[in-house]
């Protein structure tokens, strides 16, 4: 049985779910639009450099409705878009595909309201409400400040171009929540974005024509979060030992693989690939093993992770504030009831003279009992 509503009209469909009108389309307003686009990606010590340059953007303003399929067409189109609508576990599942290989950009519209709230795109450190900003999902380093406008990011960017910006993230995820009730979710791992910036829509860029999207709603954010997690996966509860005493560890040498193509998806195979290593030796609930960089799918695998470095200061984008808020963002998933499933540097990740005074404001703001860690060699 279908969960959603596909009502149609002349010249145009409305797409709900749970009442909450997800998609709107018509040939003044259409939806759906595909683009054909050409990347530039320099990479310097995990910083990213990303250009794009777009040389065609066609609005699909003619589009026929039937139960399970929409189809959309276009003069310049060799072949249509088809959208295939299918229901499963109370979510709605929106694939997207076109035979013209010329287009290999994707941009699906949801409508905006006044007042509605956004929060989503992974881990993000420098704002809970994502509206009138724009987030590149792109896993790459955290950065240094990650303001344009403070000295400590002018100074990181001048000597490795490491200085980062309010959305650069080692955790991004393609998945909005809405206070309407309703969460977007893009299944894909190329690079995307998450466009908040126009008041009248929400657009979801992607650089593919083949895509899957899938929508939940709920009646509150707790049956909302339960079926984003039966989704995408929930971590595993801590075992006892990580919630008492001290760790210790050590650090060896480093390991370094890059395949742009694939980029987005590694953190989350690398996270399935430790947890298959723990399962078959046995030792799921006894060893615990983090992951600072994360994607879609590594909340299935990951037993937990890690926000990083921040400052040693209390500056919004990159000290103890961020440190805070990337707990507020719906993309881990935790057993219920357990402790949160993310932890931070316990006092910021550089620096000695303040970092005691950071400690003491910070764990008051962290739930209990929660790992907390210290960067090596630098003591409180």
């Amino acid at each position: 049985m279908s969960v959603y509503q596909l009502e149609c009209f002349d010249g145009g469909f409305a797409l709900s779910l749970g009442g909450r009108v997800l998609l709107r389309h018509s040939a003044e307003a259409p939806a759906l639009f595909l683009g054909r686009g050409e990347e530039t990606i320099k990479m310097y010590r995990g910083n990213f450099d990303i250009r794009e340059r777009v040389s065609e953007r066609v609005a699909l303003r003619f589009a026929r409705a039937a139960e399970g399929r929409l189809t959309f067409t276009h003069p310049d189109l060799s072949a249509p878009l088809t959208v295939t609508l299918t229901s499963r576990d109370g979510l709605v599942y929106f694939d997207t595909e076109t035979a013209d290989a010329r287009y290999n950009r994707l941009y699906l519209r949801l409508p905006a309201e006044p007042g509605e709230h956004v929060t989503g795109g992974g881990e993000q450190f420098s704002a809970l409400d994502l509206r009138g900003r724009r987030y590149p999902i792109w896993t790459r380093e955290q950065g240094v400040g990650r303001n344009k406008l403070t000295e400590v990011t002018r100074l990181a960017d001048a000597s490795d171009g490491g200085g980062g910006d309010y959305h650069t993230t080692f955790f991004p995820q393609p998945l909005f929540l809405s206070s309407r009730l309703y969460f977007a979710q893009l299944m894909n791992y190329e690079y995307a974005e998450l466009d908040f910036e126009d008041e009248r829509f929400h657009e979801i860029a992607v650089w593919s024509a083949k895509t899957r999207f899938v929508f939940g709603a709920g009646d509150g954010f707790p049956a909302l979060e339960e079926k984003l997690t039966g989704l995408l996966g929930r971590q595993p509860a801590l075992p006892d030992w990580a919630l008492r005493g001290l760790w210790l560890g050590v650090q060896g040498g480093t390991a370094r693989a890059t395949e742009l193509e694939r980029h987005n998806e590694w953190p989350a195979l690398w996270a399935r690939c430790n947890r298959e290593a723990v399962e078959e030796c046995g030792l799921l609930g006894d060893c615990v093993f983090f992951m600072r960089a994360g994607a879609t799918g590594s909340q299935r695998y990951a037993t937990l992770l890690w926000a990083g470095d921040q400052c040693v200061d209390w500056l919004e984008d990159d000290g103890l504030p961020s440190a805070l808020l990337r707990h507020r963002h719906p993309h881990v998933h935790l057993p219920d009831p357990g402790p949160d499933g993310l932890h931070s540097d316990g006092a910021g990740g550089g620096g000695l003279h303040r970092r005691l005074r950071l400690l003491r404001a910070l764990l008051p703001h962290h739930p209990a009992p929660e790992p907390h860690r210290h960067h090596h060699r630098r003591d409180l």
